[in-house]
């Protein structure tokens, strides 16, 4: 495995740790700084303030009041926002490109399994973030996980990937048919 899937990897176990209560505190060290430049970090990641703000789930005042000092983030939106301190990133993958960036590390990433290899290049700071938004956008147009499930059979040729076990309910054919066809056009429009 690479260096950069180890520290995925583990990262990914230590934050399962962490949330299941098992790591110790001592070995979690967060910096989080006294002040957030949430503007900075919005505009890296290309996003406007309603966006921005429907990803945090406040209003676009909040964002605003943020911005301007007024208010600052506080709980899962402060430590989120402090991407340069956080070693694995849980959130959109759509925001990757602008939060790997900013020194977040890795990720937890359903786009992981289908193009590794891009994801690792945007790990180690060689581009790639431009795929993340167009990708992520076709994958919403269908329920999430059947979706990945789907375009990991259609990438990998093994149709097996695209069952799902109750409740959930597999992409139909036509639907499986249409997101390969996008995945390769967006693979073409961003070739590595």
């Amino acid at each position: 495995m690479s260096k950069a899937g180890e520290s995925i990897l583990r990262g990914a176990r230590q934050a399962l740790a962490f949330a299941r209560g098992e790591a110790k505190a001592k070995d979690f060290r967060v910096h989080i700084p006294a002040e957030i430049d949430v503007r900075r970090i919005r505009r890296k990641v290309g996003m406007t303030q309603e966006a921005f703000a429907r990803h945090f789930g406040v209003s676009t005042r909040t964002v605003q009041d943020w911005e301007q000092g007024r208010r600052a983030p506080t709980g899962a939106a402060r430590a989120f926002l402090t991407g340069t301190e956080v070693p694995v990133l849980i959130g959109s993958e759509d925001l990757l490109g602008g939060l790997v960036a900013e020194g977040a590390a890795g990720s937890i990433s359903g786009l992981a399994n289908i193009v590794p290899e891009r994801l690792a290049a945007l790990v180690r700071g060689q581009g790639g973030a431009a795929l993340f938004k167009p990708a992520v956008q076709a994958l919403l147009a269908y329920p999430v996980i059947p979706a990945i499930k789907a375009l990991l059979a259609h990438v990998s040729g093994e149709p097996r990937w695209a069952r799902t076990r109750p409740p959930l309910s597999a992409l139909g054919a036509a639907q499986q048919q249409a997101l390969g066809r996008e995945w390769n056009a967006l693979l073409a429009r961003h070739a590595a």
